[in-house]
């Protein structure tokens, strides 16, 4: 009786074949998830190629785009990343993110400032050079660019940055009186460390070194869970008078909340649950005497020129305060978080 025959299995592939094929799909992988042979959308410049950056100074550059494609309508308004790196290194040790400030359009170049800078707040960047990288993303996704150097997942350095040693010595000082938190750390490498300003704040600018701008971020706080915004009357300038800081000319408290003419969902309260009333900051820069306000939501910012051998003071006064809402523990305590100090610089004259 003849012997069955049955298909031979065919043999095992050597284990440097098995390794070859890995490698070859972890390519494929890595190139299509990147997306690098999609044409690009258009192209990024920033000017000036090169720039110093001391502590804690700034620098202005342009960012220059050049949109070539259309992007989805969802993403017609991307947010943009501007990344420092060391050069040579990976580790991001400073970020300039912002939402593109045009809407993207095929044809339409769109070209605006950007201020780079090391905050006082923060510790300095070591002495170097770093790269200043850019892209274009949303929360899905990163577009591809043209006009500069790949440094990473559709990230491009397109100039550098010099950064000289630190010399804190040759800084003016800063002293924090009235309602100031003590300085917090930030949660990112773009706030690196910031305070909280309450009510009725001055920030004492004393032994200034040479002529220069002292530049201020600050941003107004949403109101936090639990609490309503009320109004607050804005004290006068220290010394209006004979008042105190904090105190009008009858010495009364100036900062209270007027408690029943704006309380939750009263129209001149502003914030959350409120009407067209907008939250703000009042600022006066005692030693040349201007008085400017700084209104709504988010970051503004102020820059006051000094004069070496001089002593200054800024005071804020926001017209707002948070109180607990309607159901909350009636001991419950105001917050003193009204609004953040998140950038200090310093840029001498000369």
């Amino acid at each position: 009786m003849p012997r069955p025959t049955y298909p031979q299995r065919p043999s095992p592939l050597p284990r440097t074949a098995f390794t070859a094929l890995a490698a070859l799909a972890l390519v494929a992988v890595l190139t299509t998830g990147c997306g690098d042979s999609a044409p690009p959308v258009g192209s990024v410049a920033v000017e000036p190629a090169t720039t110093a950056l001391p502590y804690p100074g700034s620098r202005q550059v342009e960012l220059a785009w050049g949109p070539k494609e259309g992007l989805d309508a969802a993403s017609a308004r991307p947010r943009v990343f501007v990344h420092l790196l060391p050069e040579g290194e990976k580790e991001v040790l400073r970020t300039f993110d912002h939402p593109l400030p045009e809407t993207w359009r095929a044809g339409s170049d769109i070209r605006y400032p950007l201020e780079l800078y090391q905050s006082m707040l923060g510790p300095p960047l070591a002495e170097g050079t770093y790269r200043l990288t850019v892209g274009l993303y949303d929360e899905d996704q990163r577009w591809p660019l043209e006009g500069g150097e790949e440094a990473g997942r559709r990230e491009y350095a397109v100039a550098q940055v010099e950064v000289p040693a630190a010399q804190p010595e040759n800084l003016p000082k800063l002293e924090y009186e009235g309602n100031w938190s003590p300085l917090m750390a930030g949660t990112d490498r773009q706030v690196l460390g910031f305070r909280y300003v309450g009510a009725d704040a001055t920030l004492r600018i004393t032994e200034v070194p040479e002529d220069g701008t002292l530049g201020i971020s600050l941003e107004i706080n949403p109101v936090p869970e639990g609490f309503d915004r009320v109004s607050a009357t804005v004290a006068p300038a220290s010394g209006a008078d004979g008042a105190e800081p904090g105190e009008n000319s009858d010495g009364e408290d100036a900062t209270s909340p007027e408690v029943g003419s704006a309380g939750a969902g009263d129209s001149s309260a502003g914030g959350r649950g409120t009407g067209d009333g907008e939250p703000a900051l009042h600022v006066l820069v005692a030693c040349d005497g201007t008085e400017t306000t700084l209104s709504g939501l988010g970051r503004s910012d102020l820059e006051v020129d000094l004069t070496a051998g001089t002593d200054c003071a800024v005071r804020l006064s926001p017209n707002y305060a948070h109180r607990p809402a309607a159901g909350q523990e009636p001991d419950a305590p105001e917050t003193s978080e009204l609004a953040r100090l998140v950038l200090v610089t310093w840029n001498p004259a000369k």
